[in-house]
């Protein structure tokens, strides 16, 4: 249903693709799951995304009061 899994205690909705470049079309359906789940935030991981990816998140977070976090698996290592 467009979440793969939940994160920490506050079951923050997770999606995690395996590919390179994700565009827009893939933060418009888990904005879709988000509201489906109830949940005003989420992340999506993946290897890299495309601009109209961030300009999405970002649309939705001012418009729509949506959080998607985008975090590529580089950001996620470099963190520890």
């Amino acid at each position: 249903m467009g979440i793969d899994g939940w994160i920490g205690l506050e079951n923050i909705p997770l999606q995690v693709k395996q590919s390179e470049n994700v565009g827009r079309n893939v933060v418009d359906n888990f904005e879709t799951a988000l509201r489906r789940a109830k949940k005003t935030r989420g992340v999506i991981v993946a290897f890299s995304f495309g601009s109209g990816a961030y300009e999405e998140a970002a649309r939705v977070k001012n418009q729509e009061n949506l959080e998607v976090v985008l975090k590529t698996i580089k950001e996620i290592i470099e963190e520890e």
